[in-house]
């Protein structure tokens, strides 16, 4: 064997008959680049391994490492037959009914990817009534569900076989599959170029850039007064011209300019006092005037700032993110697009056999009295209701909220206040989003307009048809009179030369 690379060089030999001379094998050197082969530097060959995920800590955290644990369970006890397990693509042989619990661990140490206590089986066997543990050892991780085929098990009854994750495992790092991690520390990017040595940790040093938040938040704020006083010149009234704007009777401008507002004003969705360090703008400097152009302080920002730094950007931009947990329930997942952010009321249902039996969710920052308890649930893991009217948009506001349920706990109902937070930029582009998309307010406003574009063109037509109309019908009826001046005053001049005509004789 050779490395890292694993490389290795089987030898056969056919003594065949009488007797043979075996010389020593000899090996050439196959190079790449054109290098010394005496010298294998990295520029001369390609190494190779199989991929493996980046593990590290953050200020000691994850603290401790907990073993997995994953349940098998019958619907009944087993009365005869074997089974198979599998695990990690590999199955063992035939496993009797009534082995016990050291016979099915030799069983799995037998394959090529299980070492001795790698997995230590315990409970009860399946010829006994409960349940068979697999607990891995913590340096295991998160690891793959053992699987079972029980097709040739007889059971004395129901013929079900599950195994489910009872407890999920940590290796006592955070583990992701690539060495550019997001995730780890809000906003921040860790690219992973080595491993540490054991006991000296690398310390990072981060600053703040308040410059540049200061800087993005007053491009805000003259875009947002650009687009009000803008709204202001086609909605209300010009004492100069006399005249109302063009807009002022369009309820779409109208409700943008009143409404672009509300962002702004109030605590934003989802942030409570005695938990977050600012709940709305003007704590961080950003009011609105009577005028309802936005103005920004920059001393209160920067008071703000030095404060709590992290706590000024959740306010600004959090996307639906959560720092609510009690212990038991926790927040785990919500969907940027499809979750309220609100505060929810949750109550989780533990039965004896550590098995959730019950979720029900309500809004508590709404007069919603009565609960929801259609909730789904895999494991440990519950999604709130994930169901869309006609149109796609969600029924429900927890669609997408995620959570866990410790269910290790006794059997009881544990309740839980969870706030999904959403920051005023976020909101205010949530608010543009919905007056500017398709059959959006602006798009309706539109349309109205359109029709009532339609309807007076359509006005204007009839009208000139009807005065098309009345023209033709004067002029028909001066010429019919023209005609008969003419008449008369050819018989007038007949009557003339008739008279004259008579006096002269």
């Amino acid at each position: 064997m050779s490395d890292t690379s694993e490389l290795s060089i089987s030898l056969a030999y056919d003594d065949g008959t009488g007797d043979t001379d075996l010389g020593l094998p000899t090996m050439a050197f196959s190079t790449e680049g054109g290098g010394d082969p005496d010298i294998l530097s990295l520029g001369t060959f390609s190494q190779t391994q199989a991929a493996q995920s980046a593990n590290i800590k953050v200020d000691g955290y994850p603290s401790t490492a907990t073993p997995e644990e994953q349940r098998l369970t019958l619907g009944s006890v087993a009365a005869g037959g074997h089974f198979h397990l599998t695990y990690k693509g590999q199955t063992t042989g035939e496993i009797l009914y009534d082995a016990s619990t050291d016979e099915i661990q030799d069983a799995l140490e037998l394959l090529s990817n299980v070492n001795l206590n790698d997995i230590t089986v315990g409970g009860n066997p399946l010829n006994q009534a409960g349940y068979t543990s697999f607990t891995f050892l913590s340096s295991a991780g998160d690891t793959e569900m053992i699987s079972i085929d029980a097709t040739a098990l007889t059971p004395s009854g129901a013929k079900t076989a599950t195994i489910a994750e009872y407890a999920k495992g940590s290796n006592g790092y955070i583990e992701r599959g690539t060495n550019s991690i997001t995730d780890a520390l809000s906003g921040i990017t860790l690219n992973l170029h080595d491993i540490t040595e054991t006991g000296k940790p690398i310390k990072i040093t981060i600053s703040k850039n308040t410059a540049s938040v200061t800087q993005k938040i007053q491009a805000m704020v003259t875009a947002y007064n650009a687009l009000i006083t803008e709204l202001k010149a086609k909605t209300e009234y010009d004492t100069e011209t006399k005249k109302m704007g063009i807009l002022s009777n369009d309820m779409g401008a109208s409700l943008m300019k009143s409404q672009s507002r509300t962002p702004f004003v109030g605590a934003a969705a989802g942030f409570i006092d005695t938990i977050d360090s600012f709940i709305q703008a003007s704590d961080i400097g950003i009011t609105i005037d009577g005028a309802g152009m936005m103005k920004f302080d920059t001393s209160i920002f920067n008071d703000a700032v030095n404060e709590d730094f992290n706590g000024v950007l959740d306010l600004l931009g959090a996307t639906k993110s959560s720092n609510s947990e009690n212990g038991v329930i926790q927040f785990y997942n919500a969907s940027d697009k499809y979750t309220t952010a609100a505060t929810y009321n949750v109550a989780v249902d533990i039965n004896g056999s550590h098995q959730i039996t019950g979720v029900r969710i309500k809004l508590s920052t709404e007069p919603e009295s009565a609960f929801r308890d259609n909730s789904t649930w895999l494991n440990n893991l519950v999604t709130g209701i994930s169901t869309f009217d006609d149109e796609g948009n969600p029924v429900y506001p927890e669609n997408g909220l995620q959570f866990t349920v410790d269910l290790t706990q006794a059997a009881d109902t544990y309740t839980a206040t969870i706030s999904v937070k959403q920051g005023i930029a976020g909101a205010f582009e949530d608010f543009l989003d919905n007056v500017l998309e398709t059959d959006g307010r602006f798009d309706i406003s539109q349309a109205i307009l359109d029709d009532k574009t339609t309807a007076i063109e359509k006005k204007i037509e009839n009208e000139q048809t009807r005065l098309d109309k009345v023209k033709q019908r004067l002029v028909d009826k001066y010429a019919r009179l023209e005609k008969t001046l003419t008449l008369i005053q050819q018989q007038l001049a007949a009557v003339n030369q008739i008279t004259s005509s008579t006096f002269s004789n």
